[in-house]
């Protein structure tokens, strides 16, 4: 996969970016890791690092979306559960079986899917809102 951060995925308030950026960066270790057949705990502890980071990250976006008041928190926050949710499958699925290239596929899907989903429809969204608040976090 390699994604690379562009502008597109820019929400312009520096500590989304920073936490995506830091997502992205560790998925691409894992993809790196598996494409070099390096040891599964190795693949294993980036995707533990990636879940334990989505879990921050998510919760500094809630904490942001309460404190201001979002009016979209609701279908905010249960996208985040179904992120959350999609992702604890697939690391059960790579424990499970391994490396194996529709685990990877899938993984690697799953991120895309992310990116493009949730950044684009919803964190985007809370941004330009939260911008409007004078949010300059």
């Amino acid at each position: 996969m390699n994604r690379k951060w562009n502008d597109e995925l820019s929400t312009g308030l520096y500590w989304i970016d920073s936490e995506h950026k830091r997502i992205i960066n560790a998925i691409n270790e894992f993809t790196d890791n598996v494409k070099k057949g390096e040891g599964s705990s190795e693949a294993l502890s980036t995707l533990s690092f990636v879940k334990s980071f989505m879990l921050g990250h998510f919760n500094n976006e809630n904490n942001y979306m309460l404190k201001y008041d979002y009016p979209h928190y609701q279908s905010h926050l249960q996208n985040h559960s179904k992120c959350l949710n999609e992702f604890d499958g697939l690391i059960a699925k790579y424990e499970k079986e391994g490396a194996s290239s529709e685990v990877v596929k899938d993984i690697e899907s799953f991120m895309i899917k992310l990116f493009e989903n949730h950044i684009y429809e919803f964190d985007i969204k809370m941004a330009e809102f939260l911008r409007k608040k004078t949010v300059k976090e």
